[in-house]
């Protein structure tokens, strides 16, 4: 029998797995296994790790809610850490920067009243995906050189239920939205995904390079576990 857990388990079969894994989201327990595996295996194999899972689920229970946006000011956004209030104005052409402690957005005098949180909203985005592009982008040819591998492109996308991605093919993408983590966890992603250019996998070879780079990659790993729910717009 499965155990039985607070959020839902799901159990996706696929041929490009050869061995079990499981990652546990904001919404549900997700088991990804080879298609040739008997369900009995993959029970069991849920029911050893089934002390990590709960652990990792009331993680995830715990993160406070998000609240939604109104893209208003005064309202809070993060970007590398820090809190930023968001400072709307009104100015000849559009524009995006970080002040004092505000995140000051300039939208067009003849923009509407009823399109003036769309606009801003997409100001914001564009704003963010544009630094996490120009941050990610950088880090990875300098952790790159430390680590003596070459990534053959970096994208900068946006995931529904990880941080970043190693093709096979030595593709590296990131979610955007780590641009507001601090940096060290920005840090420890970038370093996370070019170690699986030496081991495309998550054994004690691997963990051991990132370890050489970011000695103290549990801490970030931690941050960002209970942190991901607030890492968003």
């Amino acid at each position: 029998m499965t155990p039985e857990f607070d959020l839902p388990l799901v159990i996706l079969r696929t041929n490009r797995k050869k061995t079990v894994s499981i990652e546990v989201t904001p919404s549900n327990i997700k088991v990804s296994a080879p298609k040739r595996l008997s369900h009995r295996v993959i029970t069991d194999f849920i029911t050893e790790r089934s002390r990590w899972i709960e652990k990792n689920v009331q993680l995830q229970l715990a993160q406070p809610k998000q609240i939604p946006r109104t893209w208003t000011d005064g309202e809070m956004f993060a970007y590398l850490g820090q809190e930023y209030a968001l400072n709307v104005t009104r100015k000849s052409a559009d524009m995006v920067e970080i002040g004092e402690g505000s995140l000051n957005v300039a939208i067009p005098f003849g923009t509407l009243e009823l399109d003036e949180k769309n606009t801003v909203k997409s100001l914001v985005l564009a704003w963010y995906k544009q630094k996490a592009t120009k941050t990610l982008t950088a880090k990875s040819f300098c952790y790159s050189k430390l680590l003596k591998v070459e990534p053959t492109s970096v994208r900068v996308r946006e995931y529904k239920s990880q941080w970043g991605s190693c093709s096979v093919s030595g593709v590296i993408s990131y979610d955007w939205r780590i641009i507001m983590a601090p940096l060290k966890v920005v840090d420890y992603l970038v370093v996370h995904e070019l170690a699986h250019l030496l081991e495309h996998n998550h054994s004690q070879k691997y963990w051991k390079h990132v370890e050489t780079t970011i000695p103290n990659f549990r801490e970030q790993q931690s941050w960002l576990k209970l942190n991901a729910r607030m890492l968003t717009i």
